[in-house]
């Protein structure tokens, strides 16, 4: 896998969107490892051909809209955030985070699917969801976490069990949270989240930032 360019032309920006729009709708219809660039193209109304132009690989394309998820998710929590409440700010990260989930849990099946079969994949998609671990790391380091617990791994495990969580929820695949709405599941994480982050903190806890 290499790393598309962006298109140099308003004309190949709007292609390249189109593609996006194609695959995303192609990988919520049959599931990412079941879908054909030929699928991608039929619902783009372009050949085959003109998609390697903007993807070299249909993995690549599915990293570049994992990428696109990453940065609504950055753009949707700091829209939430209210800089003041650190409980409120961890319930806002966590409530966006599952949203946008929600909103492409096809989308971030294959993402996971992908992370498990090629290693390049993998390390690309770390790489992509470097920004959001440095941002609960440094908050870790701020608010004074346990110091029987690692900055960094803490910050990982706080963002895989999110992650997870969400792909086993969304697949009904844990019976104890099946019928549990979203709400509920937000709730409860970002109650877990607090106890992690600030055990013994309360009012003006500086409030999680995610970088842009």
């Amino acid at each position: 896998m290499s790393e598309p360019s962006k298109p140099a032309t308003a004309k190949g920006q709007r292609a390249a969107a189109t593609w996006k729009r194609a695959g995303r709708e192609a990988f919520a219809e049959r599931g990412f490892l079941n879908t054909k660039i030929s699928d991608i193209a039929a619902g783009a109304g372009m050949s085959v051909a003109s998609f390697y132009n903007y993807f070299p690989t249909k993995e690549d394309l599915l990293l570049a809209l994992a990428a696109d998820y990453h940065v609504e998710m950055v753009r949707r929590s700091e829209s939430r955030l209210e800089h003041a409440d650190l409980h409120a700010d961890i319930r806002a990260v966590v409530g966006t985070f599952w949203d946008v989930y929600v909103d492409e849990q096809a989308l971030m099946q294959g993402v996971f699917q992908m992370s498990m079969l090629d290693d390049a994949f993998r390390d690309r998609w770390v790489e992509l969801r470097r920004p959001t671990i440095d941002a609960i790391a440094d908050l870790l380091q701020r608010s004074g976490p346990s110091p029987n617990l690692d900055t960094r791994t803490t910050a990982l495990a706080l963002s895989s069990m999110l992650e997870h969580f969400c792909y086993l929820w969304a697949n009904e695949q844990i019976a104890e949270v099946r019928g549990r709405s979203a709400a509920d599941m937000v709730v409860e994480i970002s109650d877990l989240w607090f106890r992690v982050i600030a055990p013994s903190t309360g009012a003006g806890t500086p409030s999680i930032g995610l970088p842009r």
